[in-house]
């Protein structure tokens, strides 16, 4: 029995080998099978990963179209301007007392008290939107010629309406495009023009005062207060003012 049980045990032992040997060799086979299937869909997400992108850039350009998402962003963005809309009056107001330099708020004051009513901050303000938002994208003369006509009217409203509804109809023209912005020069030009015609009530061409130059630049600036370039733009505007006498015909 001894013996049997001693002369088996290399047979069982051979056959233990060729069992793990097996097992050894399905396992490797079942891995090299699981490689081999691994790329394909690593491959499909890197074939996939541009139109991907191209999605999410899409999404970015139409969220102010979606009724739920648009309106949610609308909601978290103080400043305006999601999607499709244009940065309105009151959102632009509320900007400027945020984050505009002192020098704003006591140049505004100044203008106030030497020139009246003309030179109220909600006028003020108005002409700097209207410069900010639509130079580049309108004519000049169709912001300066606003300015004009609300020293007259005082008719804010009317104002503000027709700018936003003629800056409306350019705009519908690059829904997914990149809408016309006018350089900070041509910023500071339509913004310092602008202001001169409603509060010093100058007509074009005609030199700002040099007592009103300082005052001027620093109220025109408060409109840009995050173009690091503007201030030297509005000196420059102020100082050439002259050479733009047929600028608005």
């Amino acid at each position: 029995m001894l013996a049997t049980t001693l002369t088996a045990s290399p047979a069982v032992g051979q056959q233990l080998q060729r069992q793990q040997q097996q097992q050894r060799q399905l396992s490797g086979g079942q891995a090299a099978a699981a490689r081999r299937r691994r790329p394909a869909p690593v491959c499909a997400a890197q074939q996939g990963g541009g139109f991907g992108d191209g999605v999410k850039r899409m999404a970015k350009q139409i969220t102010g179209n979606l009724p739920v998402i648009g309106l949610i962003s609308r909601w978290a963005s103080t400043e305006g301007g999601v999607g499709n809309d244009a940065q309105a009056y009151p959102e632009f107001c509320r900007q400027v007392f945020d984050a505009a330099p002192e020098g704003f708020q006591i140049a505004v004051a100044e203008l106030q008290n030497k020139y009246g009513k003309a030179a109220q901050r909600r006028y003020v303000l108005l002409a700097l939107w209207m410069a900010r938002h639509g130079a580049g994208a309108l004519p000049g003369k169709t912001i300066v010629d606003s300015a004009r006509r609300l020293r007259i009217s005082s008719d804010l409203e009317f104002e503000m309406d027709r700018f936003t509804e003629a800056l409306a109809e350019v705009h519908s023209k690059y829904t997914y495009m990149e809408r016309p912005r006018g350089s900070p020069q041509q910023q500071a030009d339509i913004a310092v023009d602008a202001l001169a015609r409603l509060v010093l009530n100058l007509k074009d061409g005609q030199p700002i005062p040099e007592e009103d130059a300082q005052v001027l630049e620093d109220c025109a600036v408060g409109g840009f207060w995050d173009v690091p370039e503007f201030r030297e733009a509005a000196k420059r505007s102020i100082a050439e003012r002259q050479q733009r006498a047929s600028a608005y015909l």
